[in-house]
Order: C-alpha cells, then sequence, then structure tokens
C-alpha cells in the first residue's frame, strides 16, 4: 500500500483505491494474530512483579544445560561435592546450607578464565613470527617480562588473527547472568527436576559459553553454517550440534527444518516473496528429483534478488539509495555499483544480517556463484554437492526469514501507531474473550 496512507486518511485511500481492500484484508489475516499475541505477551510480562521475572529468566537460563551434559559430568567428585550440600540443604529445609554454593560458582568461573588465559598467552607466543619470537626469548632471558608482555601484546593490537582478548574469545559471557542464589531449598522443592542442572551449572559454569567460545585455541573449530544454525537452534541444541557435526541424522533434520521454514516463509504477503513464491516452489520440487545443477542456479538468482528486494525494505527505514546511487554508510559518501557484494558490504544493509552470513556470501558464496552460473561447476562432478545444496537452502532460508522479520516489525509499528494504549488493551481484552 501507499507510504503515504495513515490511520486518519485510510478510509478516503481506499474509497479511492478499491483494489487495495484485498491487499488490506490480506495483510490484516497474516499479521494481527502475531500481533495482538506479542502484545498480550508483554502485557502479562508487564504485570509480573520483578522477582517473578528474574526467577523466569533464571529458569530459562536452566535450559542451556542439557542431560547429555549432566551425565558427562555428574560422576566427578566435584559435581558429587556440590550436589552433596544442595541434597543436606534439601533434607534439613536449611537455605543457610547453600550459602557457600555462591562462592564456589565464582571460583569455578575464575579457575576457567585462569586456565584460558594461560592456554591463550602459551598460544600467542607459539604464533609470533621467528624475528619477534627470538626479540620477546631475549627479553625473558634478561628477566624484562613486562616488556616481553607488552612486545606480545602489540604485535597482535593490529593483527589480522583471532582475537587473543580473553573477554572476546569467549564471546558473550552467559555465566555472568546465572545466579545460584535465586534457586533456594523452597524454589528446588517445587520442581526437584532443576536441582541435576542446578548443580551442573555451578560446576561447570562453561556450559553457558557458545560453542565457539575460544576458537584461538582450536583451529579445528569451524563450525559449518555457524551463522545460520546458531540462530536457528536452541542454546542446548547447538552445544549438541557442535559436538556431533558429522551426524548425518542431524544434518537430514536441519534441512528438513530449513524446507519446512521456506514453505512456511512463502506465505508471507510481502509481495517480493509473494512474486517468487511458485519459482521457490520449483527449486524445491527439482531438488527432490535431484535435479541439482539446475536448483543451485535458480538459488543463486533466487538468493541475490530477495537481497536486493531486502534493501528496498531496509530503505524504508535507513538510507540506501539516492537518485540511482548507493549510500556509504562508513564514509558518508555515494557511489554508483550494481555489485550485490558492494551493498551489503557497504551500505546500512549490512547492519540488518548476520555477521557470518556476511562473510559467507560475500566471499564464498559469491566467488562460486559465478562459476554455477557460467557451467564452470557442476554437481555431478563435486563430491560434496549434496552439502553444498543444503548450504543455499539455508542461506534461502535466512533470507526469506530476514526480509519477513524486518517487513513484519514495520507492520507490527504501523498497528501500534493507528491504536491508542488504552484502545490496545481493550482489543487485546476482547480478542482473548473469544
Amino acid at each position: 500500500m501507499n507510504n503515504n496512507v495513515t490511520p486518519s486518511n485510510i478510509k478516503e485511500h481506499l474509497k479511492n483505491n478499491p483494489d487495495e481492500h484485498e491487499v488490506l484484508k490480506e495483510h490484516l489475516n497474516y499479521y494481527f494474530h502475531d500481533w495482538i499475541s506479542n502484545k498480550k505477551k508483554y502485557q502479562t510480562l508487564s504485570a509480573l512483579p520483578k522477582g517473578d521475572v528474574e526467577f523466569l529468566f533464571q529458569a530459562i537460563l536452566l535450559t542451556c544445560i542439557s542431560e547429555d551434559e549432566i551425565n558427562m559430568y555428574k560422576d566427578y567428585d566435584g559435581y558429587k561435592a556440590i550436589k552433596e550440600i544442595y541434597l543436606n540443604a534439601l533434607r534439613d529445609e536449611n537455605n543457610e546450607l547453600l550459602a557457600q554454593i555462591p562462592s564456589i560458582y565464582a571460583c569455578n568461573i575464575e579457575s576457567i578464565k585462569n586456565s584460558h588465559e594461560d592456554s591463550l598467552n602459551k598460544l600467542k607466543y607459539t604464533k609470533l613470527p621467528k624475528k619477534k619470537k627470538e626479540q620477546v626469548n631475549t627479553l625473558i632471558n634478561e628477566n624484562k617480562h613486562e616488556i616481553a608482555d607488552k612486545v606480545i601484546n602489540e604485535h597482535y593490537k593490529n593483527s589480522a588473527n583471532a582475537s587473543f582478548n580473553i573477554e572476546d574469545n569467549l564471546g558473550s559471557l552467559g555465566w555472568d547472568f546465572f545466579d545460584p542464589k535465586v534457586f533456594t531449598v523452597e524454589t528446588l522443592k517445587s520442581n526437584l527436576t532443576w536441582l541435576e542442572q542446578v548443580v551442573c551449572a555451578v560446576y561447570n559454569p562453561a556450559l553457558f559459553l557458545a560453542p565457539n567460545a575460544g576458537n584461538a585455541l582450536n583451529d579445528t573449530l569451524n563450525l559449518p553454517c555457524e551463522w545460520y544454525l546458531s540462530v536457528k537452534l536452541s542454546f542446548s541444541e547447538y552445544k549438541d550440534f557442535a559436538r556431533k557435526t558429522t551426524n548425518t541424522i542431524q544434518w537430514n533434520s536441519y534441512y528438513n527444518s530449513a524446507i519446512q521454514s521456506i514453505r512456511e516463509q512463502v506465505k508471507s504477503p510481502v509481495s517480493s516473496i509473494k512474486n517468487r513464491k511458485s519459482l521457490i516452489e520449483e527449486v524445491l520440487e527439482s531438488i527432490d528429483r535431484k535435479m541439482y545443477q539446475s536448483a543451485l542456479i535458480v538459488l543463486f538468482t533466487l538468493i541475490e534478488g530477495l537481497l536486493w528486494e531486502l534493501s528496498y525494505i531496509i530503505n524504508k527505514e535507513k538510507k540506501i539509495y539516492h537518485e540511482g546511487k548507493l549510500f556509504d554508510n562508513d564514509n558518508n559518501c555515494y557511489f554508483e555499483s550494481t555489485r550485490i557484494r558492494d551493498m551489503l558490504e557497504r551500505t546500512h544493509a549490512k547492519d540488518y544480517l548476520n555477521e557470518g552470513f556476511l562473510k559467507y556470501f560475500c566471499k564464498e558464496l559469491y566467488e562460486e556463484r559465478n562459476h554455477v552460473l557460467h557451467g564452470k561447476k557442476l554437481c555431478e562432478k563435486c563430491n560434496e554437492f549434496a552439502m553444498c545444496v543444503m548450504y543455499k537452502i539455508f542461506t534461502l532460508d535466512y533470507v526469506l526469514v530476514t526480509i519477513n522479520t524486518n517487513y513484519e516489525r514495520g507492520i507490527f509499528e504501523a498497528f501500534d501507531k493507528a491504536l491508542e494504549k488504552e484502545n490496545i488493551t481493550e482489543l487485546i481484552a476482547a480478542y482473548f474473550k473469544q
């Protein structure tokens, strides 16, 4: 619909543009339920006491601990000792017996950090260039350890190598959010299934870290399609995937899930997706019929076309285009280009896309694209064509979800502007009363 349509002039607009009645109806049918459901959830959470919200967050954090991880550590002496503290507290119904738990948790975090930092420091030294290593050795032999550390740190300051900063390398520290004090005797007695998870969390806080945390220490830890699966999977599922990256059954599950997601995404009323719905369905059919080469060619064109469409949606919020030129928001200037890579890397479009996806598309996928489109890379001559096709399916799903998410946000904002807060409250009550 026209961008100049507002709640105050919509009746007049529809009177003058009767063909848009169906467009409006389609959008309301598709988006209204999700919008009002989100409003209902927000209303419910807002009504909860602060303590209840904090507890809910802690309970969600516990879902990071899987049964496999509990089984992995439950026979360790340290785990058993922590569990014994909790069991004694539950038996005596005495919270004072749990007073030592927070300090045990903090000590275990510090131990992990120290161990990781020691390993990082050794790795930093090992990876130094020969001449730099000789300089450091000389300083160490002269007992000038502080200067040696400074030389090493300066070398890596502007290095293109993996980050050797302890915080950067460990990533988002989920363990900072977990508070074992929340799980009192009363809380645990209300749900004893939490006990093992709490014990495991206290024993090994590293379980709150992402699977790629500390990847500088392990050059082999390069999780395939991390940019996609880290978003699609729950935290515990993602950690499980990191331990089983060669599990064929698991990969089949991810592929089928992506196909199902694509079939759901194409139901969207977004015109850029609606116009390609039949083409997307034909691609999926081609893959089912093992026509991989033709499917790949269409997948590449679909993905690129949809990314351009995404840029037009983003342009309504942040400037990407101006009089036929692209806007480079980093250098604050306009430039001319018809290359998708330039648009993604230099405009505001990159702010709306996963950093891992940008690297994958602009480097690996972009280079592969030309070979496939010009017939230089043939599926029948490739031993990895199945994984290749699956990665493109993941990419298509990611782009479709990103378009729908950004478009949906705009629709939700339009609903918010069209209704006063009091009217929304009344609407929620009436809608969920049905």
